[in-house]
C-alpha cells in the first residue's frame, strides 16, 4: 500500500497508477493488485489481507469519533472470523455520533456502554471483549465459540505452566460484558459462554472439540502434555483422551510448509506411538468436508481402547466452513 506522493518520490509516473494492476483504495492511497500467478494465499487469507489494507487506507481519513468494529476489527486483532461476504470495512461510532457514510464502509452505531474503544498500534478499534459480544448475532455458533476461545486463550509453553503471552481477557470478562446491557443475540452469547475454553490453540481445534462434543465422545483435554512412564515429555497434543490413550493432532497448513514444525510433528507422533498411544491426524478436509469419516475413525480408536458409547450417536451435524489465519 502506498500514497500518490510516495509513488512520485519513487519515480512512478502518474499514468502508472491507472494501470489494471493498481487499485485505488481511498483518496490518494493505492496498492498493487496480486494476480493468481503471484499469490498462493487461501481465499480467506486474501480477504484478511485486503481488510487490513483497506483499514489502513481508510484510517487516514476517519473522524476522531470513529473506530473499526465487526469482522474488520477481528482481523486487526488477529482473531479468527470467517471471511465476509463482501469487502466493505466495518466502522463504528457511539451514540450520538455516526460512522462515516461512504462507499466501502459498513457503518454501525453502538451505545457507549456496549462498545469500549481502544487502540492497537495507533489504530482505533473496538475492544476485544465487546467485539465478541457485538459479533454474537453475526457468527455461527461454532465460530462464536472459536472467537471467544481465541480471546481467552492462555497459550502455554509445552512442558511448563509459563504462558507465551497473556490472554486478551478471561471468560469472566466476557460474561460481564455480555450481561452489561440489552444486547442483540444475548441468548446465543450465554450458550457460547458455557462452551469456552482458554486451552484451545486455534479455531479448527475449537471446531474439532465441538464436533467431539456433538458426537458424544468423552471430554478431551486440550493442548495437554503427554508423559511417558518415566515422566519424560513426549509432546503436547491438541486433543487428548487420556483414559483411552488416544490423541488427535490437527494438521494446519503451517505444519506442512514449516520444515521445523513438520520435523517436530513427526518426532512427536513417533514418540507417542512407541509409547502405546493411538494418534489420529486431522486435516481441514477431514474436519470440514468429510467429518463422518473422521467421526468413525475417532469412535473406532476409542472403542478399541475400551470406551463404551453411553448414548445413541446423534444425527450428523453440519458446521461452518474452514477459514485461516496467516
Amino acid at each position: 500500500m502506498f500514497t500518490r506522493s510516495e509513488a512520485r518520490a519513487a519515480g512512478v509516473a502518474s499514468r502508472r497508477l491507472d494501470a489494471p494492476d493498481v487499485e485505488h483504495l481511498a483518496f490518494g492511497v493505492y496498492r498493487r493488485v496480486l494476480t493468481e500467478s503471484d499469490s498462493s494465499l487461501h481465499s480467506a487469507a486474501t480477504w484478511r489481507c485486503r481488510q487490513r489494507d483497506l483499514a489502513r487506507a481508510i484510517h487516514r481519513s476517519l473522524p476522531e469519533h470513529a473506530f473499526f468494529c465487526g469482522r474488520t476489527a477481528a482481523v486487526l486483532w488477529n482473531l479468527p472470523v470467517p471471511a465476509g461476504t463482501d469487502e466493505r470495512v466495518d466502522v463504528g461510532a457511539t451514540v450520538p455520533d455516526r460512522p462515516p457514510e461512504r462507499a466501502g464502509i459498513r457503518g454501525t452505531r453502538f451505545q457507549a456502554h456496549l462498545a469500549s474503544r481502544t487502540t492497537l498500534s495507533g489504530t482505533p478499534l473496538i475492544g476485544a471483549v465487546d467485539l465478541w459480544c457485538t459479533l454474537g448475532p453475526r457468527l455461527a455458533d461454532d465460530d462464536l465459540v472459536a472467537l471467544g476461545d481465541a480471546i481467552v486463550r492462555r497459550e502455554r509453553i509445552p512442558g511448563t505452566q509459563r504462558l507465551k503471552r497473556p490472554p486478551l481477557a478471561d471468560i469472566e470478562a466476557l460474561e460481564h460484558a455480555a450481561n452489561a446491557g440489552r444486547r442483540a443475540g444475548i441468548a446465543r452469547l450465554r450458550r457460547a459462554l458455557q462452551l469456552l475454553s482458554p486451552d484451545s490453540a486455534s479455531a479448527p481445534e475449537t471446531h474439532l472439540r465441538l464436533r467431539c462434543r456433538d458426537w458424544g465422545f468423552p471430554k478431551p483435554e486440550l493442548n495437554s502434555d503427554v508423559l511417558d512412564a518415566d515422566g519424560r515429555l513426549l509432546g503436547c497434543s491438541d486433543l487428548v483422551f487420556r483414559d483411552y490413550r488416544v490423541a488427535l493432532e490437527y494438521e494446519g497448513d503451517h505444519h506442512r510448509v514449516d520444515a521445523r514444525q513438520w520435523d517436530r510433528d513427526i518426532a512427536k507422533i513417533r514418540e507417542l506411538t512407541q509409547a502405546g498411544w493411538t494418534v489420529i491426524r486431522v486435516t481441514a478436509r477431514m474436519l470440514y468436508r468429510d467429518d463422518f469419516a473422521l467421526r468413525m475413525a475417532i469412535e473406532q480408536a476409542l472403542v478399541q481402547r475400551g470406551w463404551v458409547q453411553q448414548t445413541p450417536r446423534p444425527a450428523r451435524v453440519r458446521h461452518s466452513v474452514p477459514y485461516r489465519l496467516e
